[in-house]
């Protein structure tokens, strides 16, 4: 016997089948946008990891780079006498410690180019704050902190030698003075303060 197949009902079987297929649809489209949204969430992570990683490192490039400053204008200061470096000396300090106004992009080269004679301030002045308020701001790991703020202790500690070989200048024993700034003591002290910065880079990889 032939079974017979109503309009009516291809109509259902095609209905049920649309309602399916709309369902399929509805459900991959909403599994598409959680993916999407997952993907979108971890790209923004991403990017604000990196974005934290790059002023991370650039606030412990500005800590080395003072170091390194404050070493160039003692040794200057100590050679020649020229009292134009210990003020460079003591203004480094203060920017550092938020006494006096941070220039706008001070990671950017500063110091080398105020140096020569008759030149002008590459950049502007920014707002007064110190190293350690930067750090704060950072939002940084217990052990990143730590090793950031141990470099700049330690690179405070050695204002008092480098204090000291200022006080021989004053007093005209200059050969005494250079002695000091290029001593193994000082070396040393130098040494501690590298050590935590690259402790810190180790850090971030």
């Amino acid at each position: 016997m032939v079974r017979t197949i109503s309009a009516h009902h291809i109509s259902d079987q095609f209905l049920i089948l649309f309602k399916r297929l709309n369902a399929f649809s509805i459900l991959a489209l909403l599994v598409t946008s959680i993916s999407a949204c997952s993907v979108f969430i971890t790209l923004s992570e991403l990017r604000l990891a990196s974005e934290h990683r790059l002023q991370s490192y650039i606030l412990s490039e500005q800590l080395r780079l003072s170091s390194d400053q404050l070493s160039l204008m003692a040794r200057a200061y100590g050679a020649t006498g020229n009292r134009k470096y210990k003020n460079y000396f003591d203004d480094i300090l203060e920017i550092r410690n938020g006494e006096q106004e941070r220039p706008e992009n001070y990671h950017r080269v500063y110091w080398d180019l105020r140096m020569p004679e008759g030149t002008l301030v590459p950049l502007k002045s920014g707002k007064l704050i110190s190293f350690d308020q930067l750090l704060s701001e950072l939002n940084l790991r217990q052990q990143e902190q730590y090793y950031l703020t141990a470099a700049r202790e330690e690179s405070d500690a050695l204002t008092l030698l480098e204090n000291e070989a200022f006080g021989l200048v004053t007093a005209g024993k200059k050969e005494e003075a250079i002695n000091v700034l290029y001593s193994q003591s000082y070396f040393l002290a130098k040494a501690k303060i590298m050590k935590n910065i690259n402790k810190f880079h180790e850090l971030l990889k």
